[in-house]
């Protein structure tokens, strides 16, 4: 961590130019930083990877040596602190045990239910109730609940490591007019989270490798304006690694298109991701599994010929064609009771959303490895 570091804003202009054959900072200490993210630095050779988040870094390496040699490098140049083995990052715990990382958020979350005098409310199994729909209706008085104030928490732990909250949250984008139905989701969600607080997004050592995604829509779901909700996730090592629930650009005519939309937008995270592997020095061995629901869309990926219902949809969507053909992403039919993306796109069930958040890794604080027996 750093000691010292400029967090706030000034009130005059400062203009800086760098000095000729000035040595950039990174490759001072051997590092190079990420063109995917970059806030990543990293050393594919000897195996270093830090993650930078304003004045908060973590160095992770099987390289003790070199673990060692980095971090007295970076405190010859800054004032530094080292705090350990890292157990808790910008709002994130992190719980390691032998082959298995965990990470939540739980002490955010009872801190976010104090705040909203939620702390002892009754506890929920889901989310959002099934079927909920919004409308933009005037009959409703204005309230004054602290509303925004809420969605920025739930959001905060809803991108962090709680993909099962990420389509209740984002249906709740009524910042400017809430009304009373949208403070009652919102407690709604709260009451999940006071029941499923201490679940951890885990990664196991045995997991599978092979990373994969599932992608769903929701035809037309908006009352407003009849556009569609794109939802998807991708999962490695065990667990969710990205995730999203947005609602779409444009109107679809029809659940091929909305889903051949939705495709698309994972897609391009899925083209990030290869990315990121292959920066790192570990590049995903053939195609990328994409699991999509629906087979007309999926025909749709690998069809160049012109066709009479799809033709009006915008040439950004097709793009996804030349990295199918390319052997980048490869789209793959699930039937709709395993498709894991349900839970970013609808309300579900309970025993639908305990199937999701199970094959997303999030589990419970106790981890049951198995023991040889005696």
């Amino acid at each position: 961590m750093l000691c010292q570091a400029f967090l706030q804003d000034i009130d005059v202009d400062i203009y800086m130019k760098q000095p000729e054959l000035y040595e950039q900072g990174p490759q001072k200490i051997g590092m190079k930083r990420s063109k995917s993210d970059p806030c990543v630095y990293f050393n594919v050779d000897k195996n270093i990877y830090i993650a930078v988040w304003v004045d908060d870094l973590i160095l992770l390496t099987s390289n003790k040596v070199e673990r060692n040699k980095i971090k007295n490098k970076l405190m010859q140049y800054l004032e530094m602190k080292d705090l350990g083995k890292a157990s808790r990052c910008v709002g994130l715990n992190i719980t390691r045990d032998g082959d298995t990382i965990m990470i939540d958020q739980g002490k955010y979350i009872r801190d976010v239910l104090t705040k909203f005098g939620m702390s002892d409310c009754k506890p929920c199994k889901t989310p959002i109730e099934v079927g909920l729909k919004f409308t933009q209706s005037a009959e409703d008085e204005e309230m004054d609940y602290p509303y925004q104030q809420a969605i920025g928490c739930l959001l905060y732990i809803a991108q962090g490591t709680r993909p099962d909250i990420s389509f209740a949250v984002n249906t709740l984008r009524f910042n400017k007019e809430p009304r009373a139905e949208h403070w009652t989701a919102v407690k709604r969600v709260m009451r999940y989270l006071q029941e499923t607080k201490d679940m951890k997004l885990t990664y196991t050592k045995d997991g599978e490798s092979n990373m994969r995604g599932f992608c769903d829509v929701d035809w037309a779901s908006n009352n407003i304006d009849r556009k569609s909700r794109t939802g998807y996730v991708f999962i490695s090592q065990g667990g969710a690694v990205s995730w999203c629930s947005r609602r779409q650009q444009t109107v679809a005519l029809s659940t091929a298109e909305a889903e051949y939309m939705a495709m698309s937008s994972a897609a391009q995270e899925a083209l990030w991701l290869r990315q990121l592997h292959v920066e790192f020095g570990q590049p995903l061995a053939g195609p990328l599994h994409i699991f999509s629901g629906n087979q007309s869309a999926i025909k749709l990926s690998t069809n160049y010929c012109y066709l009479p219902r799809s033709k009006h949809i915008d040439i950004r969507y097709h793009f996804l064609r030349e990295h199918v053909n390319n052997l980048e992403i490869k789209f793959n039919y699930c039937r709709g009771d395993k498709m894991i993306a349900d839970i970013f796109t609808k309300g579900t069930t309970e025993h639908k959303n305990l199937y999701c958040i199970a094959k997303m890794g999030l589990r419970s604080g106790v981890v049951v490895r198995n023991r040889p027996q005696p």
